[in-house]
């Protein structure tokens, strides 16, 4: 009380408030950084550098809005003309302070990967626990961009009403918000069971929509898959609870990669596996745990020969059963030529 009467008592200038306001914060600012860079001398200097970095510009706007927000709360205080100008204040101060605490919580998630030696490239185990903590942070994000939204509805008189209204509209405006909001629960519900149970994660190979590709963000809402000629497919992420779709990486990255000829009858198949044991045997994408060769199937004109090879990833599978199927169909083509398929004519 004493501050809001001495604030009162004394007519200062505006621009004497909001330049005095806005130096304070910056000095608040330069403050909150200097201990954070204290903390170097107890903690990991990597750490305490990668937070001066990432909230020195949030709190440089921060602090001084802080401060301005407060002075001009006593400053309007019994002048209603100004209400207006004090609510977008305020406003800008919730912003402020929404991007601010995410960046807080960015850094919590760049040093929790840091700390566990996250790598998600490196295994299964690695992967399943950077989705997790990725979408931890983009869902307490979200939360908190709804709730700075909110905040900053319920400042104005007609932001209220309007908060009012859509709570207690009816006829066909409920309905229209009903299946939205439907909607968004929806998606809220299927993104908390897509981190619990995770039939997907960050770097899996999957088939969706006739595509092969690998998730790259799973969002609250959305799930980008990264295709094999880089285009991004974008899917709703009830799309991967309520359809059915392959995760070739769920537990395991190694893969069976597989190669079929359509052959001639007089294919020497023998002499073609042994080709295929000396091709595979030579190229590095090959783990060395299964290289086989079948003719799975006989048809009118020719025989189906399947070759099978197995691959550590995804990724390797597409090189090695090109270099096999090319290798292959030239070595019949040098030397088996009658190995090839075609029509015979039998005078």
């Amino acid at each position: 009380m004493q501050l809001r009467e001495l604030l009162s008592s004394v007519e200062t200038p505006l621009w004497a408030i909001i330049i005095g306001s806005i130096v304070a914060g910056i000095v608040l600012a330069k403050i909150t950084l200097t201990l954070i860079s204290v903390f170097k001398l107890f903690g990991e200097p990597s750490y305490i550098r990668l937070i001066r970095n990432s909230l020195s510009k949030p709190l440089y706007f921060f602090f001084p809005l802080l401060v301005l927000t407060i002075s001009a709360g006593f400053y309007i205080e019994g002048r209603t003309d100004n209400s207006l100008s004090f609510n977008l204040l305020k406003s800008s101060l919730i912003i402020a302070s929404a991007v601010t605490l995410s960046r807080v919580i960015s850094v919590i998630e760049q040093i929790s990967i840091l700390k566990l030696g996250i790598d998600p490239t490196d295994s299964v185990s690695h992967r399943r626990l950077f989705t997790r903590i990725q979408f931890i942070r983009r869902f307490i994000v979200f939360v908190i961009g709804v709730l700075a939204l909110a905040l900053i509805l319920l400042s104005f008189e007609k932001g209220r009403q309007f908060g009012v209204g859509l709570l207690t509209s009816a006829g066909i405006l409920s309905v229209i918000i009903g299946f939205a909001a439907q909607k968004t629960l929806g998606n809220l519900l299927a993104s908390v069971q897509v981190a619990l149970a995770q039939p997907i994660k960050i770097g899996d190979t999957v088939v969706v929509e006739n595509e092969v590709g690998s998730i790259e963000e799973i969002n609250v809402t959305y799930v980008v898959v990264k295709l094999w000629d880089r285009r991004r497919l974008i899917l709703p992420i009830t799309y991967f609870i309520d359809t059915p779709f392959q995760n070739w990486t769920r537990n395991d990255n190694s893969l069976i990669a597989v190669v079929l000829l359509y052959l001639d009858y007089r294919t020497p198949v023998d002499a073609l596996r042994q080709k295929l044991i000396e091709l595979v045997s030579g190229h590095p994408n090959w783990d060395g745990d299964v290289c086989e060769l079948h003719v799975t199937d006989t048809q009118a004109q020719q025989i189906v020969v399947r070759a099978t090879m197995s691959v550590r990833s995804p990724s390797d599978s597409f090189a090695l059963r090109s270099y096999v199927r090319e290798n292959l169909i030239s070595w019949l083509r040098d030397n088996h030529p009658e190995s090839l398929p075609g029509t015979r004519v039998i005078r």
